[in-house]
């Protein structure tokens, strides 16, 4: 076993300790979150679909694929659910 400490423990820790970091360490949650729900998609390889597959336009102009969409989605909502003020991504034209 070690000493290592959980994400959640930590940010419970932070929390408690400054008013000033509830909404910091929420928003990490919020992140970390999101980044578990994508790391199972990725685990499921090619079960998970064609995550390259071209599914719309991009400003970059290579193409918007399945998998930046996903991901976009994904942290919208995470954040949708946390203390932030404005979601920007290069997967859409406008901040939210």
């Amino acid at each position: 076993m070690t000493d290592q400490l959980r994400l959640d423990s930590y940010l419970d820790f932070a929390a408690g300790r400054s008013t000033q970091m509830v909404a910091v360490c929420q928003t990490i949650h919020a992140i970390a979150g999101a980044g578990r729900q994508i790391s199972r998609i990725l685990a499921r390889g090619p079960l998970a679909g064609n995550l390259g597959t071209i599914v719309g336009d991009s400003i970059d102009g290579d193409g918007q694929k399945a998998l930046d969409a996903m991901t976009h989605t994904i942290l919208r909502e995470a954040l949708a659910r946390a203390p932030v003020s404005v979601f920007a991504s290069e997967e859409a034209d406008e901040p939210e």
